[in-house]
């Protein structure tokens, strides 16, 4: 889990980039604080299909639930930890949440009706369902149908809904002294929507997930400072077009280079990042990340963040911030993919650049340990 920090309102109205003040927006952030149970009833049911990490937040949780399900709930969720357990799947439980919380209805019910005729829901997202995840949404809904009867709602409001409740207050009051969009549109050269939601759930840890749209997932227990830099972190995802062809072309270096194939191979996949796309997103991500806090005058340090966060499999996001503060980019601010696309197609994030910036930052046994023994 990253060490979240604080933003000063007050750089947040002095921080837009003179080249972009006349059309960027500049406006308040509007926080508005919830819970939402039927989404913590789907990120308990990732736990309860095995996810490694999950696994070892809600070990006593896991045990007393899953000797409520019957044999044929059980079989699901196997069929739920067996297909996201193949690389590049993702994880269960945010796979799952991300698309369903843009459900009008985030109650243990409401969630439950969108589960039993997935369909429509889907096809008004404009996205399309492979068969075999039309299987999975069927597997979710008998597991999540069964947690239903077992008792889950009862539990939840017994059990989580006081201090939840009360932490969502004091979440609402401490969020809104911050105005973080403009902060956001510096970096990224475009406008944000000026409202940001923040679920509070208690089967999330230890992820931070941007669910849906501009909603985010957060534990109750974090500090405000957590969940804040939760939103800061993920609110630059995706800081690019994925589909930008352009892009790709600049990245195509990288995407032949032994190291970052190395760290593609080897990286414990319960982290998330098992593919080209998903390591430059999230590293990109996190080097902005650690752009605007330092800017803040923030006490981080990012060699020793980088060498601890997820196994120091981020090598690339060291490379990307360090080539952000020699370019300038770091203190001007601009439009990130013009940025990125620039250096991935000349010198300054070459394949040698990109190790070379890593060494810097995190030093060279840090690095020495991703180097492929065929290099």
């Amino acid at each position: 889990m990253q060490k979240f920090a604080f933003l000063i309102l007050l750089f947040a109205s002095a921080c837009a980039h003179p080249s972009q003040s006349s059309h960027l927006a500049q406006h308040d952030t509007q926080w508005d604080v919830k819970t939402a149970p039927g989404l913590d009833a789907v990120l308990l049911i990732g736990a309860l299909s095995g996810d490694k990490l999950q696994g070892g937040e809600y070990p006593d949780e896991i045990a007393r639930y899953r000797a409520k399900l019957s044999d044929n709930a059980l079989a699901a969720l196997e069929r739920i930890g067996t297909a996201f357990s193949e690389p590049g799947q993702g994880l269960a439980g945010p796979s799952f949440a991300f698309p369903l919380a843009a459900a009008p209805d985030l109650s243990v019910d409401g969630v439950y009706s969108v589960l039993s005729d997935p369909k429509p829901f889907y096809q008004n997202l404009e996205r399309e369902l492979s068969d075999e995840r039309l299987s999975l949404l069927d597997d979710l809904r008998i597991v999540y149908g069964e947690l239903r009867e077992a008792g889950f709602r009862s539990d939840w409001n017994a059990e989580i809904a006081p201090i939840a409740n009360e932490r969502a207050a004091i979440f609402q009051s401490y969020l809104s002294n911050f105005d973080i969009i403009p902060v956001q549109e510096r970096y990224l050269g475009r406008e944000l929507e000026n409202k940001i939601e923040v679920l509070l759930l208690h089967y999330n840890r230890p992820y931070g997930i941007r669910v849906h749209g501009q909603r985010f997932a957060t534990f109750h227990g974090w500090d405000e400072a957590d969940t804040l830099r939760i939103a800061v972190h993920e609110m630059f995802h995706p800081p690019f077009d994925r589909n930008n062809p352009d892009l790709r072309r600049a990245g195509a270096r990288i995407a032949i280079d032994p190291l970052i194939n190395n760290i593609i191979e080897t990286a414990d996949p319960s982290w998330g990042y098992s593919s080209l796309g998903s390591i430059v997103d999230e590293d990109s991500t996190q080097a902005l990340d650690m752009v605007v806090s330092l800017k803040l005058g923030l006490d981080r340090d990012p060699g020793e963040y980088w060498r601890g966060q997820d196994d120091g499999m981020h090598l690339l996001a060291a490379a990307m911030y360090d080539a952000m503060v020699e370019t300038g980019f770091a203190e001007t601010g601009g439009v990130y993919e013009e940025w990125l696309m620039e250096a991935l197609s000349g010198d300054t994030l070459s394949p040698e650049a990109v190790e070379r910036r890593a060494r810097k930052i995190v030093g060279d046994a840090a690095v020495e340990k991703w180097i492929p023994e065929s290099r």
